[in-house]
């Protein structure tokens, strides 16, 4: 049997085992992964039996297991896909890495720095590929318009970055997708060694629910704002009001950033980002996540001309299948992914120096 090294020329597909069988992972990240040309799912853990049994019919999954444990003693399994309830995403990942598999698990990685730091520490030990699902990065506009704000950056042509506006206000981003089976399972409560907390213990516990969803929701916002402008920064000001909107301030070196996080009741998906230059203004108008085969729009005003490319270069894509081929990509390459666990840790620091920020003024609301 080829190693993982051997297999860059495709001889065999990188075997892939699934642990979690819920609505997100059956609409978004099953057919993406079932999608990638070098890569197979071989087996699935799932503890409720009947959803497993439909979910491995209809991806023709040949192993099924009732507990992550027993699958991650299979040798042949090379990496495996992580898509459960949030307080398991850490320990099981964790439990992976150390049992030498290449681990992509969904955002947020954890609730806190001190657990990611443990993830992190336990790839870079086993010498594995870690990845977390922050997709906006592998949307093909998001990508072109990156080049452009580092290309800027970096020859001066447009002047100094001026500000960064952030702007989400989620709504329902699920587009009237369907297919997923077996969902009327009876849960099964999730082991007390398969979860974490999900907020730092020094968050009062009466916000634990508000600090969790924050992370959940908004993680995409602040992780896609430093995959474009990626400055140290501090805490200006942050009140935290998700339902009501919410507003933080990031100083950096020059410069202001924004984010303006909300949620809607209704079907709407309200998110853009704007990157102002001295001489330019760069905004990204991102789909609903869900939205297949819909990259971002990109606007530029430049020149006194305003320039929008509704398709980027390489046509229409859809973000959760760039990043499943990206993951594949990373482990027979071995070259760390942009979408790494050392490469989002960035969004828990930032996200609890708010949170650290609003309580020490009592600046958090539902």
């Amino acid at each position: 049997m080829a190693s993982v090294a051997d297999r860059s020329a495709g001889s065999e597909p990188i075997r892939i085992g699934w642990i979690g069988a819920g609505f997100v992972g059956q609409v978004a990240h099953l057919p993406s992964f079932s999608a990638v040309p070098n890569a197979r799912i071989v087996a699935l853990a799932e503890a409720r039996p009947e959803l497993a049994r439909q979910v491995a019919a209809r991806y023709d999954i040949p192993t099924v297991y009732a507990h992550h444990s027993e699958m991650l003693e299979d040798p042949a399994i090379d990496a495996v896909v992580v898509i459960t309830a949030r307080p398991s995403l850490g320990p099981i990942a964790l439990d992976a890495l150390r049992a030498g598999k290449h681990v992509f698990t969904e955002k947020p990685m954890a609730a806190d720095v001190t657990q990611a730091r443990q993830l992190i520490a336990s790839a870079e030990e086993a010498k594995r590929i870690y990845a977390v699902g922050t997709m906006r990065r592998f949307d093909a506009g998001v990508e072109h318009a990156a080049r452009l704000i580092r290309d800027w950056r970096a020859s001066g042509e447009v002047g100094a970055l001026t500000f960064v506006r952030s702007h989400c206000f989620q709504g329902n981003d699920y587009c009237a997708i369907g297919g997923a089976v077996g969902l009327d399972s009876p849960r099964v409560p999730a082991r007390e060694a398969d979860q974490w907390p999900t907020a730092p213990e020094w968050v009062p516990e009466s916000q634990h629910d508000a600090y969790a969803r924050f992370n959940n929701v908004f993680c995409h916002s602040v992780n896609l704002h430093r995959y474009l402008v990626d400055d140290p920064f501090e805490i200006g000001y942050a009140r935290l009001a998700p339902t009501a909107g919410g507003l933080v301030v990031f100083e950096s070196d020059g410069y202001s950033a924004t984010l303006e996080a909300g949620e809607l009741e209704h079907d709407d998906w309200d998110e853009t980002i704007e990157v102002y230059f001295e001489r330019a203004r760069l905004r990204i108008t991102p789909p609903p996540a869900f939205l297949p085969q819909r990259p971002a729009v990109v606007s530029v005003y430049r020149d006194d001309v305003e320039q929008t490319w509704p398709l980027p270069p390489n046509g229409w894509s859809w973000s959760f299948q760039r990043q499943a081929q990206a993951f594949v990509d990373a482990i027979l390459s071995g070259e760390e992914p942009v979408n790494s666990g050392a490469a989002t840790i960035g969004d828990l620091e930032a996200i609890e120096a708010c949170w650290r920020y609003s309580l020490a003024r009592d600046e958090v609301t539902a």
